[in-house]
């Protein structure tokens, strides 16, 4: 084994000693767990196991299922009743929490029924330290993902222990200092290590001779010390305080804080998440689950427009190259509502889930900064004026205002929104040949929405296509598909005849004069747009079955049939520059918000401070704990277990793909892992993927290595480019795959 080997195994081994077995002595301690005094000598071995793997990588699936069987061992040996011990372990958490944080007048003491814990904490520290073990060795975000698995769980221990023993505080700072000293990316032969193993093994020493001259037990506490644990306690305290308040504040009518703090993201139901389409995923969330309400003067379906997507990458979209001139958002609007029989109408809009993007009407006046979408500013509530036309639009053209920005932007819709692989052209076009449709026909338009409509039925129940061209393989091999597989159909087949065409997703919904609509998350929508010189971008449905009759604003779809209410919005004037939407914060009586706001706090504990879980006299041996854990927190722990495994399965499915002996399969793994990052693929990867996939030889092993440098490197940059919140969702996306 190289030194650097030795040196790198040597440092990932003693911090993640020191790191797991403080976090295990803080926990025990804090909780007062009963365990088996040779539990930390069984997490060392863990330990040991685990950075073996990680510097000889083929061991890690041989480490992980020895691991296993350590703590089935445990499981034969201590575990009288796994169930019992779990519901033990978790009621001791909840009632000292409960202490401390809502009840500090009524002393916890858990019941002695001569539970053992060594099982529970040896299975629950065994998944720490796989967790821990990937982050420590992370190519990238290693200290923080390190802070991410001790930080929550030694700060949850220190809020409920006034007294915690020093040797594990010690040993747990002295854990993340030698993680920062290794740098925050980990490779086998990397020198980094041994600065690390340099610091390591004279403080171990240290640490070792210390404990056995000074140990916990010869500890004296001083009233200062006490006093010092009081302080901190503070802290709930004054989080308690807050709940209460907020609380207060709610029931009063007030503002509420948690609203605002908890309110959850938007889902990416059809895949859709920020800048990417990905193809290969299907709806997963609740489709009842209700992710806004409207309120408009009129009656009829209407397409709340988020974004649109112009770059076709086979498995999905990507948002493409944004116009560097005006954006065209208002081009089309700017040609109805110069009409004199054009109807101005409002809506307003209540977002109970986060979007980054505000919900846009066809056709909402005014001059965009973004060519693509409408940022939202945060706003959660906002009434927006849009027009309707109840005549055809064949003939409209942009007002004068926009000519000169439609002439320019038509050169540029037609060199971006026309472009695909050259494959895909070639396919698409035979195709076209074979259903009778050129690029000449005075309706080529509809016949292509026709094509598409007719090429499979709607079904949401579809399992990812095996292909690599999901448009091509749509509307030739498939027999079903959902709204965003027609929309990507008829967007390619478009393009391919010329027309400029891109994919645009956002919500379909059949609105209610007068009335609040709830709009659930099943009405999530894609279409394509198709780009007509001197008007603009025109909504197209392709979707088989969608319900409707023609285009939005159109003759065919439903017209609005009442006039604007007396709320009317303040409109932009399209003649000035640089002008948005007004998005306008309102609390209107009609959009009445949820009676179950998200992320709301427990209610205060009742008047007497009597504990939940049952009365107490005042006296320690008469407290009662807080009731059983129930079905339903086994039933959360139990998802959140498989989401852990599941997530730390496709980390190692990744890395296996990545590693294979078969050099085409790697390259071809690195492309996929590329297009799933979401970031543009280097040049390298993508001729590095095309030389396995084409090629007569496969790339050779220095090939494929330059290739996952250039992608390494490619995500480090994309990661500088984004906040904080974004870098570590992005982190933790392809964290512990490269």
């Amino acid at each position: 084994m190289k030194p650097n080997r030795v040196s790198n195994l040597l440092s990932l081994f003693g911090i993640l000693l020191l790191l797991l077995e403080a976090l295990e002595l803080l926990a025990v301690e804090s909780f007062s767990l009963r365990v088996d005094p040779l539990l930390p000598l069984l997490l060392a071995l863990i330990c040991l196991l685990l950075s073996l793997s990680v510097v000889r990588p083929k061991l890690f699936p041989l480490a992980v299922i020895v691991c296993t069987g350590l703590v089935a061992v445990v499981w034969r040996l201590y575990s009288a009743d796994a169930p019992a011990e779990f519901n033990d372990l978790l009621d001791r958490i909840s009632g000292l929490y409960y202490e401390h944080f809502y009840d500090a007048g009524t002393p916890y003491v858990p019941t002695d029924k001569g539970i053992d814990h060594s099982f529970p904490v040896a299975l629950v520290f065994s998944l720490i330290a796989l967790y821990l073990t990937l982050a420590l060795s992370s190519q990238g975000g290693r200290i923080i993902y390190t802070l991410m698995g001790v930080l929550p769980l030694a700060l949850g221990c220190l809020a409920v222990n006034g007294n915690p023993p020093s040797a594990p505080l010690f040993a747990l700072l002295l854990g993340l200092c030698l993680t920062a000293v290794g740098g925050d990316w980990f490779h086998p032969e990397s020198p980094r290590g041994r600065a690390a193993a340099i610091v390591l093994l004279p403080l171990l020493a240290l640490l070792s001779v210390g404990l056995l001259l000074h140990g916990p037990d010869t500890y004296n506490y001083t009233e200062e010390d006490v006093r010092q644990s009081e302080r901190f306690d503070k802290l709930g305290e004054l989080l308690r305080g807050l709940i209460e308040r907020e609380n207060k504040a709610a029931d009063n009518g007030g503002w509420k804080l948690n609203g605002s703090l908890f309110r959850r993201s938007a889902p990416d139901n059809w895949a859709v998440s920020g800048n990417m389409v990905d193809l290969t995923r299907t709806p997963n969330e609740n489709q009842n689950s209700v992710i806004l309400r409207i309120a408009t003067d009129a009656d009829g379906s209407l397409y709340l427009r988020r974004r649109s997507y112009g770059d076709y990458l086979g498995t999905g979209w990507a948002a493409g190259e944004e116009s560097s001139g005006q954006s065209s958002l208002g081009f089309a609007a700017s040609a109805v509502a110069q009409q004199r029989n054009a109807i101005t109408h409002t809506i307003r809009i209540e977002l109970l889930r986060s979007l980054d993007d505000a919900l846009l009407p066809y056709y909402t006046q005014g001059n965009f900064t973004s060519d693509v979408a409408c940022p939202s500013g945060g706003v959660d509530q906002y009434i927006q004026s849009f027009v309707t036309y109840p005549g055809s639009t064949d003939r409209l053209t942009v007002s004068v205002a926009f000519q000169d920005a439609e002439l320019r932007y038509r050169d540029y819709a037609r060199q971006v929104y026309t472009a695909l692989p050259e494959d895909t052209r070639q396919a698409a076009l035979t195709i076209l040949s074979d259903a009778g449709i050129h690029a000449g026909d005075s309706h080529v338009v509809e016949d292509v929405a026709e094509y598409v409509r007719s090429s499979a039925v709607y079904s949401q129940d579809v399992s990812p296509y095996p292909t690599d061209d999901f448009a091509i393989y749509f509307l030739q091999s498939a027999n079903a598909g959902y709204c965003i597989h027609f929309a990507t159909a008829a967007a390619v087949l478009y393009r391919a005849l010329g027309i400029p065409a891109r994919l645009t997703d956002g919500f379909l919904v059949e609105a209610k004069s007068g009335q609040s609509v709830e709009v659930p998350l099943g009405q999530e929508h894609a279409w394509v747009e198709v780009y007509r010189d001197g008007f603009g971008w025109l909504p197209i449905d392709a979707t088989a079955a969608s319900g409707l009759s023609g285009w939005p604003g159109e003759t065919a779809a439903p017209v609005p049939t009442l006039t604007p209410t007396a709320t009317t919005a303040p409109t932009v004037n399209p003649d000035t520059p640089g002008a948005e939407p007004t998005l306008v914060p309102t609390t209107a009586p009609t959009l009445a918000p949820s009676t179950a706001a998200p992320g709301q706090p427990p209610h205060e504990p009742p008047p007497g401070g009597s504990n939940t879980g049952g009365e107490t006299n005042g006296s320690r041996d008469a407290a009662v704990p807080p009731s059983p854990v129930g079905k339903g927190v086994w039933i959360a722990l139990g998802a959140l277990l498989l989401a852990l495994l599941g997530y730390l399965g496709t980390r190692l499915y990744w890395r296996m793909l990545l590693q294979a002996k078969d050099s085409s399969r790697a390259a071809i793994a690195l492309q996929r892992l590329a297009v799933y990052s979401g970031i543009a693929v280097p040049d390298v990867v993508r001729h590095t993927a095309e030389q396995a996939y084409f090629g007569r030889t496969p790339p050779d092993s220095d090939r494929i290595a330059l290739a996952q440098e250039a992608l390494r490197a490619a995500c480090a940059e994309h990661s500088e480019t984004l906040g904080a919140v974004r870098k570590l969702l992005f982190r933790l996306k392809i964290g512990w795959i490269l």
